[in-house]
């Protein structure tokens, strides 16, 4: 489909502000806090309508939107943890507990959490409404690939990215832009108009949300990347990177990630990033990385 750049540029500004969004979810995901909110406020409100299987056990708030669909919505969850389970070659153990709410000032309330969708230590919390649905992948990509560690965010949210693009989610779905966009599409998309951070950078980067790490852009760099790195070294270099790599602010670990990517996929993160902008079409320019 050909969009105007007016257009594009509309879809852009709706990508920012909803992936700021989803970003400020996933800062909070290195907090107890909001899974320990959501469990409290799942054990206070007895009215809430549940379903169960077996990994998953859904809340909704009565004759919401969710709680209309929720047999279905566990059974599709199911569906998708075996996808996963069987790419990421874990198996997890435990029960989901997966509660949804009617819209996103509701889930703050609830939880102190920002956003369309958030993941931590065995809880879900989701908008699900008429307009807003997360993809059934990108929040289990995280519980399911946490199994084997906890590594960078290109690589925890990149994962989570592809993994919802690969497998039939909607991975762009809510951040307003045109239907049937890839996360290559997006990228090659915000490097024509000037929008692209360093891959050194995002590699860097403990958490996708934040002002630094310009979410909007990193966000679907992060996806488009593993997407790379994953048609080049296969699904076992991934799972290697994930238990190999820290997640972590701290130089020293970031130049330990540095070396033990270079030893998973035989090159350094320069090289790879050259080889990842020419396979989606744009190679860098002779002087290095453009900034924008």
């Amino acid at each position: 489909m050909r969009t105007s750049p007016t257009r594009f540029r509309r879809w852009w500004r709706a990508f920012a502000f909803a992936g700021l969004l989803l970003g400020s979810a996933v800062v909070a995901s290195a907090q107890e806090a909001p899974r320990a909110r959501a469990l409290a406020f799942v054990s206070s409100e007895p009215s809430l309508v549940n379903a169960g299987s077996r990994h998953f056990k859904a809340y909704a708030a009565a004759g919401s939107p969710a709680a209309a669909d929720l047999a279905g919505i566990v059974a599709a969850r199911e569906a998708a943890l075996g996808r996963l389970e069987r790419f990421f070659r874990v198996r997890y153990g435990g029960v989901v507990t997966l509660v949804f709410f009617s819209n996103e000032e509701a889930k703050f309330r609830a939880t102190g959490v920002r956003g369309f969708g958030w993941a931590g230590d065995g809880v879900m919390l989701e908008v699900y409404n008429a307009s807003t649905k997360v993809d059934p992948f990108h929040e289990l990509t995280h519980i399911v690939a946490g199994q084997l560690g906890h590594p960078p965010a290109l690589f925890d949210e990149g994962a989570a990215m592809w993994c919802a693009q690969h497998f039939g989610g909607d991975a762009l779905g809510l951040f307003g832009v045109p239907a049937g966009t890839t996360l290559d599409g997006l990228v090659r998309r915000n490097i024509d108009e000037g929008r692209y951070m360093p891959l050194a950078e995002v590699f860097r980067l403990s958490e996708i949300g934040s002002a630094r790490s310009r979410a909007p852009v990193s966000y679907p760099e992060a996806g488009s990347f593993v997407g790379f790195l994953v048609a080049r070294g296969g699904p076992a270099k991934l799972r290697r990177a994930f238990a190999g790599l820290k997640s972590s602010d701290d130089p020293r670990v970031i130049a330990m990630n540095e070396k033990t990517f270079t030893r998973i996929y035989r090159m350094d993160i320069s090289d790879a990033e050259r080889a990842w902008r020419r396979a989606i079409g744009r190679p860098l320019p002779a002087q290095g990385p453009r900034h924008g």
